[in-house]
């Protein structure tokens, strides 16, 4: 959504995010208290990285939620061993 926003502006990104959000072939996953703790650890652990925190979060709720997979365009999931989408 920051890259959508940052291209093509607030109201393409909004538009863009509804219909995500109505689609069934995304889902978003809350954050829980063990995703946090975990989060944590991986950006700890991978402090050479470039990786922010949120994207560490993505790559602890992708391993809780058993995905590979993921929807996203940058290139720091491709380094976590996740495949991004699209």
């Amino acid at each position: 959504m920051n890259l959508t926003k940052a291209r093509l502006g607030p109201g393409y990104a909004i538009a863009f995010g509804r219909q995500l959000k109505a689609s069934r072939a995304f889902f978003t996953v809350p954050l829980n208290d063990d995703d946090k703790r975990v989060t944590w650890e991986i950006f700890q652990q991978y402090h050479d990285k470039a990786w922010s925190y949120t994207d560490c979060s993505l790559l602890a709720v992708a391993r809780r939620v058993g995905t590979r997979r993921i929807f996203a365009f940058d290139h720091h999931f491709q380094q976590m061993g996740l495949e991004v989408v699209p």
